[in-house]
């Protein structure tokens, strides 16, 4: 289990969050949801062990992760960041090799090449493999960023469960890459690993969350089972848009409709 525990931080003197309590499952999808400057990405980034809160605590699997070894934090937990630039011609293959960093002297090269394969086949950029990062398209550098990541905390000699935090993972994508990159998030989750998403898109989280959070100025305002959390009066107090809230079509999830 991943949890936050009365988490407040400030930045210049500026509340960002306050007295956030939550939690993250294995095995399941968590999405955090918000308006813009709701505290999702520095919620993330506390979560993470990337900033020190003010206030509270974070515990990953019963400890506290200010005091894990950076080595064993990075093989218990991932992040996925908004961007990141890679300005060498390393191949797609080799930025997944990178994630194996935390792992060395503990698998084998061999190991950690059948990883990174693996982890190039689940996002489905294993055709990808043998080509410059560089040369590759928006949504195919996010898919072996994704790959990266997950090989980062595969592997046999991880006990304890595992999370991937990915921040506002669609961003920048088209419909297709979105999709693709949520599958995989809950294919994960199927795995055991436990999933949390900033998102922007109240629908995605419908079709893929187990859970969400929504947050509001800094705070959570409510959370839980994505099918009692997402409705109307709570998406349009946090988001200040009127919506009406139906069944999908396709699939027995929420699906939101704005309707001005």
């Amino acid at each position: 289990m991943l949890t936050a525990h009365n988490i407040s931080f400030a930045r210049r003197g500026t509340p960002i969050l306050t007295d956030v309590t939550t939690e993250v499952k294995p095995g399941a999808v968590t999405a955090l949801i918000g308006p813009n400057g709701a505290g999702k990405s520095t919620l993330l980034h506390i979560l993470s062990g990337a900033i020190q809160p003010d206030h509270g605590t974070v515990l990953l699997n019963g400890l506290r992760l200010a005091a894990l070894p950076r080595k064993a934090l990075a093989r218990q937990r991932a992040v996925l960041p908004q961007s990141s630039t890679i300005s060498f011609p390393f191949t797609a293959l080799q930025v997944v090799l990178m994630g194996r960093g935390a792992h060395a002297g503990v698998t084998t090269r061999t190991e950690d090449m059948a990883i990174a394969q693996e982890a190039l086949r689940m996002t489905g950029a294993e055709a990808l493999a043998d080509r410059p990062f560089t040369s590759l398209s928006g949504g195919e550098q996010q898919r072996v960023q994704l790959a990266r990541v997950i090989a980062q905390i595969s592997g046999a000699d991880q006990d304890e469960p595992r999370f991937l935090l990915l921040d506002e993972p669609t961003n920048h994508l088209d419909l297709s890459h979105q999709l693709k990159i949520l599958r995989v998030a809950r294919a994960l989750s199927r795995r055991g690993v436990g999933v949390f998403a900033v998102l922007h898109d109240p629908n995605l989280a419908a079709m893929f969350a187990d859970t969400v959070i929504i947050m509001t100025k800094g705070h959570v305002l409510t959370q839980g089972p994505t099918h009692a959390v997402l409705r109307a009066e709570i998406i349009e107090e946090a988001l200040g848009v009127r919506v009406i809230v139906q069944r999908h079509p396709a699939f027995d999830v929420p699906h939101i409709v704005p309707v001005e």
